[in-house]
C-alpha cells in the first residue's frame, strides 16, 4: 500500500526508523482546493495574488499528475501532519487536511530539511542500477490518499526513471531486507531533487 514520502533516518546497518529531522509549522494557503495527506509534497507560495496569502503552502501537483519540477512548483518539503479549526470551531490535529473553505487557523507540519532522506514505494520494479537516477511520482492526478489512514497515495513512477534534471526525486538507495529489492513494488530511498530550499537551484522564488 502506498504511503507517500516517509522521512527516515539512515545509518550504519540500515534504516533507523521514522525521523523527520524536525519540522516547521507553515500556514496552509486559503486557495488549497483539495485535501492534503501526510506524505504529500507541499509547494511554497510566495504570492498573495490568486494564491492565498504570501508565505503559505499547498499541495504541490500539476495537471498531468507528474510532480513537482523546478519549472512548475516551488517544493518546500513533505507534509507530516496538520492542525486546523473546522467549521464548527473545533480544533483538529490530523494526519490529513480535510479541505474546507470554512476552516480557519490551518497549518501544515512540514519536513523541510533539503538533505532529508525519504522512503517511498515504487509502482514497478527497480534495480540497483537505478540508484543515482531521477524519477517523477504519480498519484496526484486523482488526489490519491486515504482519509482513514491519512496517508498519501503517491508513488515513485518507476516507468519514467531517467536522468531528467527536473524530476522530483533522486534515488539514493534500495533497502535490502531479503525481499524488497526483488519486489514488484519496492520501497526506495530518495531525496527531493527540486526542493526550493536547496541552495543550488539557481534563481530564487519571485
Amino acid at each position: 500500500m502506498a504511503y507517500g514520502l516517509r522521512p527516515v533516518g539512515v545509518g550504519y546497518g540500515g534504516l533507523s526508523g521514522y525521523n523527520n529531522g524536525g519540522f516547521v509549522e507553515v500556514p496552509i494557503s486559503t486557495d488549497a482546493a483539495v485535501d492534503i495527506y501526510t506524505g504529500d509534497f507541499l509547494e511554497y507560495v510566495n504570492d498573495a495574488s490568486g494564491a492565498g496569502s504570501a508565505g503559505v503552502v499547498r499541495q504541490a501537483n500539476d495537471a498531468t499528475g507528474e510532480t513537482p519540477t523546478t519549472g512548475t512548483a516551488n517544493t518546500m518539503g513533505v507534509a507530516v501532519g496538520f492542525r486546523y479549526v473546522d467549521s464548527s470551531g473545533t480544533p483538529k490535529w490530523s494526519q490529513f487536511y480535510d479541505q474546507s473553505a470554512s476552516n480557519t487557523d490551518a497549518f501544515a507540519f512540514v519536513c523541510a530539511d533539503p538533505s532529508q532522506i525519504y522512503l517511498i514505494q515504487a509502482d514497478s520494479a527497480l534495480t540497483i542500477e537505478d540508484i543515482g537516477k531521477n524519477a517523477p511520482v504519480d498519484g496526484f492526478a486523482v488526489n490519491e490518499g486515504s482519509s482513514v489512514t491519512g496517508l498519501s497515495g503517491i508513488q515513485l513512477d518507476g516507468g519514467d526513471v531517467d536522468t531528467t534534471a527536473a524530476d522530483a526525486l533522486r534515488i539514493v538507495g534500495i533497502p535490502d531486507n531479503g525481499s524488497n529489492r526483488g519486489s514488484a513494488n519496492p520501497d526506495i530511498l530518495v531525496r527531493i531533487n527540486t526542493g526550493v530550499l536547496f541552495s543550488d537551484q539557481g534563481t530564487g522564488i519571485v
